[in-house]
């Protein structure tokens, strides 16, 4: 059976992460804040890589904001009362996460952090 490549020359597989590996580290960056709106599995993917990267020193930190309080609700009642109340992440790494209800709310975020 046969593989076949992909345009960066290797088995497409290969490509796919590397291309997705390099499309993270370009957003994250050159960003300034990252907002998170609404959704799945991928998203929480993003989340988690950015607030990893900021935790352990890779990137330099920016805030990460959720946007949607009672979306955000469950995850964030879980990351006070499990992860932060059994000490594996410290109140640092918890302010990194801020929460929003509306565009309005996020620019006063971002504006406030790069003042």
């Amino acid at each position: 059976m046969r593989s076949s490549s992909g345009s960066c020359g290797a088995p497409d597989r290969f490509c796919t992460e590397v291309q997705s590996k390099l499309r993270k580290v370009m957003f994250i960056r050159y960003a300034i804040a990252y907002v998170i709106f609404p959704g799945g599995f991928g998203t929480l993917d993003e989340l988690f890589e950015a607030l990893t990267l900021i935790q352990t020193d890779k990137i330099r930190p920016f805030p990460v904001i959720m946007i949607g309080k009672d979306y955000w609700a469950g995850l964030l009642d879980w990351i006070d009362n499990t992860m932060l109340k059994e000490d594996k992440i410290t109140p640092e790494d918890r302010s990194i996460i801020k929460i929003a209800d509306s565009i309005k709310d996020v620019v006063e975020i971002i504006k406030n952090s790069i003042e």
